[in-house]
């Protein structure tokens, strides 16, 4: 329960808007939580980022938009580049 508590109050003090950019870095258990809640929050497009493409494929089917493998890609440019220069509303 802890790491799902965890997760509830981060993104409770994050102040996610409709609509929200956010990157998840790491897709362990607090990722995941808080990817899901940040979906109920509202955000708009969800991006996960970890090295571990098995987790990552994880991620997918739990409802990220889009994931980043950091041992293959600058995560900053991916993210630079998805939203056209805007970059994150929120980064967990």
């Amino acid at each position: 329960m802890q790491p799902l508590a965890s997760s509830v109050s981060d993104v409770a003090s994050a102040r996610i808007d409709s609509g929200d950019t956010i990157v998840i870095t790491g897709q362990g258990v607090m990722g995941l939580n808080i990817m899901q809640i940040s979906r109920v929050c509202g955000a708009g497009k969800v991006i996960g980022i970890d090295i571990r493409d098995e987790v990552l494929e994880l991620s997918e089917k739990l409802g990220v938009d889009m994931t980043i493998n950091a041992s293959k890609n600058d995560p900053v440019e991916v993210v630079k580049e998805v939203t056209k220069g805007r970059m994150a509303d929120v980064v967990f």
